[in-house]
């Protein structure tokens, strides 16, 4: 007892005058929580807090005083584990607020489970206008929307030394650290810092601020050795990377891996992810794990499986890589569940050079009260692929593109979501490019929270007016049963299905635009043009929207001369339905359109394809013959190329939406399908979707037993196996001829052999007519 009350004497003898203040759970100290203690407390006391967990969300006042653990006495690192400030997930853990100056300290806490302050601000420690001295602490598993570990803004002089700032996460900047406006932070060269594994959706472990200064990062152990802008981000003014948070680093959580990796949500990420046997368990880790490399781009390759937070521990958004692609093994059973709790994916930085394919990305929202983003945020990308994905309930923006040059989106499908389908734009300068081929935006509906960004519309695409321009081509998609509500705050004249603005120039070729609607704005459309924006429609049906079918300029007015060029297309009402506002925009109707109902049938299973009678049917462009005037199709190489009414070129696809031949009987055909009169299947694997033959498997998981369900719609030959997670065939549970009907058939757990299979993974495919329509993942206990 007395060497330890020696021990008091001498660490608190700079503190002669002070007050030593105690907190014991059990009521023996002076109080019983923190916050009593700080209340209590004045300058130059000093709270000491023995061992427990104190279930609060603490409050530093203008003070200076010192709140600590045994460890500040003892230097026994046990204190600092056994003494946790637990935030509940009910605010940030300790906030310490304006005026607390450079005297106060706090010391030898574990600190987590912190929800943040001020919109989500600061998950474990929330600084502002202050600049106390943090040490020996460890702020660990908390989360928040910024600054998942520490948060600081307006700080001058902060002080960080000896503590640990790992396992948190921000839904968006910093979540480790993040500095915001013009703070400052100090990092103790001697006594250094462990700074690791946190994530976010840009500066995963930190993050300064446009006004913040340079920062001197000294720590002994982060992430990896050599930290790129996926670790650590800083940018200028107009969204650009700045270099400059300097490091000193002594050692690396994770060495990169200069290959390949393998996830899997049956994985672990103690494995090496080298190979599909001992794959890793989480995007986000193996998004650390991997080295980037520019001249040998590597990939994410995604096992089949769910990867959600509940199920798997996976932390959305992804942060993106350049020179890092993420590819699941298909669209249909690669699924992506951001459960509502975040969008799926950010790319910022000026990443470049990746591919987003074969996924479905589902439930993804802006955990924030305004839902700007639901699954995809790209900023100031290029080079970028999606491909083969699916995109289900999401809420927000499901794909928004901005200042990126070069976004290339094929086989899309947009089905369900709530707020707006696909945004691109281009703020500054120069001119970018984008392209969209075999997509489908369908049922977008209006959001909850704004308007403007969710008002329900699918596709817009837009620069700014300041001399930016910004250019692209939408070729073999559908947009249809889109709706836009209107809102009295943003006023008339919003567009349903496509929007064109601000000097951009697009050329729409074999769209297929239908069933959209925008409810209660005089002056809405199907297809807006506006503010100098140029759009040519080639071989296009804009048929059967709400309230007009294509609009140029707006009721209130346009600064700049919009244009639509118009040719072998199918637009309802004809040249006199377009809606010129004011006459002050440019119409230019031109050889080959007609006003007659395309003909669709919306219960078919391809609702906009072409019936045989329908008058689109051979009335695109016409092919080319000596002495014809532009536009014409050429048959180049092998290539379908049409060449414009200005004699510029683009390539058409070989095939239509559906993946059937594009031109039939020697002339292409106007919307985004051929008609076939040859039954020619279904090839494209994004339609999977749209098919009515489905799998299901219940029990699921099963011990004994389970039965595999499934439904066809006409009589076909079926086959039904069962696969390991290696690919071996384990048991075939039919191969016949089928009528149309419902089935159910039973698995017992057994293989071809009659012996019982292990307890594991296994998948049901169903295929018909040879061609695959459904899989399910089955889980033997």
């Amino acid at each position: 007892m007395k060497s330890y009350l020696l021990l008091v004497f001498i660490a608190l003898s700079n503190f002669c005058i002070a007050t030593i203040i105690t907190v014991k759970k059990d009521g023996t100290g002076n109080f019983e929580t923190i916050q009593e203690a700080i209340d209590y407390s004045v300058d130059g006391d000093t709270v000491l807090v023995y061992p427990g967990t104190y279930f609060e969300n603490i409050q530093l006042y203008p003070k200076g005083i010192t709140l600590a653990s045994l460890y500040l006495i003892t230097q026994d690192e046990l204190y600092i584990h056994s003494t946790i400030i637990d935030g509940n997930q009910n605010g940030s853990c300790v906030r310490i607020i304006q005026g607390t100056n450079e005297e106060m300290v706090l010391c030898g806490f574990t600190i987590r489970n912190g929800s943040g302050f001020v919109y989500n601000m600061g998950g474990g420690i929330y600084i502002d206008s202050a600049d106390p001295i943090i040490k020996n602490c460890r702020v660990v598993n908390n989360s928040c929307w910024y600054g998942g570990g520490i948060y600081l803004t307006n700080t001058t002089s902060t002080f960080l030394s000896g503590n640990l700032i790992a396992y948190n996460y921000a839904s968006f900047g910093g979540g480790g650290v993040l500095l915001g406006e013009s703070s400052d932070l100090i990092f103790d060269s001697i006594n250094r810092n462990n700074i690791y594994l946190n994530h976010a959706n840009i500066g995963c472990d930190i993050i300064k601020g446009i006004y913040s200064p340079a920062i001197n990062v000294y720590v002994d152990t982060f992430t990896v050795i050599n930290p790129d802008f996926h670790f650590a981000a800083s940018n200028d003014i107009m969204g650009f990377p700045v270099n400059d948070i300097y490091f000193d680093i002594k050692n690396a959580k994770i060495e990169p891996v200069n290959a390949d990796i393998y996830v899997s949500p049956d994985g672990d990420d103690n494995n090496s992810g080298l190979t599909p046997d001992d794959p890793l368990k989480t995007i986000w880790y193996a998004y650390k794990k991997i080295y980037p490399d520019s001249i040998n781009p590597k990939t994410i390759n995604l096992l089949s499986g769910v990867y959600s937070n509940s199920s798997n521990g996976e932390l959305f958004p992804i942060n993106a890589r350049s020179y890092v692609s993420l590819i699941g093994d298909d669209s249909e059973n690669t699924i992506l569940d951001a459960e509502f709790a975040s969008y799926h994916l950010n790319s910022s930085n000026l990443t470049r050079n990746f591919s987003i394919i074969n996924l479905s990305f589902i439930n993804g929202s802006d955990p924030q009260i305004f839902k700007t983003f639901g699954s995809v945020s790209l900023n100031y990308n290029s080079n970028i692929l999606f491909e083969n994905i699916f995109f289900n309930n999401c809420t927000g923006i499901v794909i928004s593109s901005l200042h990126s040059d070069s976004i290339h989106l094929h086989n899309l499908y947009l089905s369900n979501n709530y707020g707006a389908g696909i945004r691109i734009g281009n703020g500054f300068l120069p001119k970018k490019y984008f392209y969209m081929e075999n997509c489908i935006v369908e049922k977008t509906f209006p959001g909850f929270y704004t308007p403007l960004l969710e008002g329900g519309s699918g596709i817009s695409i837009g620069s700014s007016l300041y001399g930016c321009y910004f250019e692209g081509k939408i070729i073999n998609t559908q947009i249809n049963n889109c709706r836009y509500m209107f809102d009295p705050i943003w006023g008339n004249g919003f567009s349903s299905a496509l929007t064109v603005g601000n000097k951009a120039t697009v050329d729409l070729v074999n769209a297929t635009i239908g069933n959209n609607v925008v409810v209660d704005d005089y002056a809405g459309a199907a297809v807006g043009v506006n503010e100098g924006a140029v759009l040519n429609i080639y071989n296009s049906i804009i048929y059967r929207d709400s309230l007009f079918e294509l609009t140029l300029g707006n009721s209130t007015g346009s600064s700049y001369t919009a244009t639509a060029n118009i040719c072998y297309s199918d637009l309802e009402g004809g040249e006199q339905a377009v809606q010129n506002w004011y006459n002050q925009h440019i119409v230019n109707w031109l050889d080959g359109n007609i006003d007659s109902d395309p003909g669709w049938d919306t219960t078919a299973a391809i609702p906009y394809a072409l019936p045989w009678n329908s008058p689109c049917v051979d009335a695109g462009v016409p092919m080319y013959e000596p002495g014809m005037d532009f536009p014409y199709i050429k048959i180049e190489n092998g290539i379908i190329v049409l060449y414009k009414i200005d004699g510029d070129t683009l390539h058409i696809p070989s095939t239509d939406l559906a993946g059937n031949p594009r031109i039939i009987n020697g002339r292409i055909d106007m919307g985004a399908y051929e008609f076939q009169d040859t039954g020619t299947m279904i090839k494209e694997a994004f339609l999977k979707k749209l098919r009515e033959s489905k799998i299901d498997v219940f029990p699921n998981p099963f011990s004994t037993h389970t039965f595999i369900n499934f439904e066809m719609q006409s009589k076909a030959w079926v086959t039904v196996n069962i696969f390991n997670v290696n690919g071996n065939l384990v048991k075939k549970l039919i191969d016949t001829e089928l009528p149309e009907g419902k089935f159910s058939l039973t698995w017992e757990g057994n293989d071809d052999w009659s012996e019982n299979v292990h307890s594991g993974t296994y998948y049901a495919e169903l295929l018909i007519n040879g061609e695959k329509a459904g899989s399910a993942k089955i889980i033997k206990k």
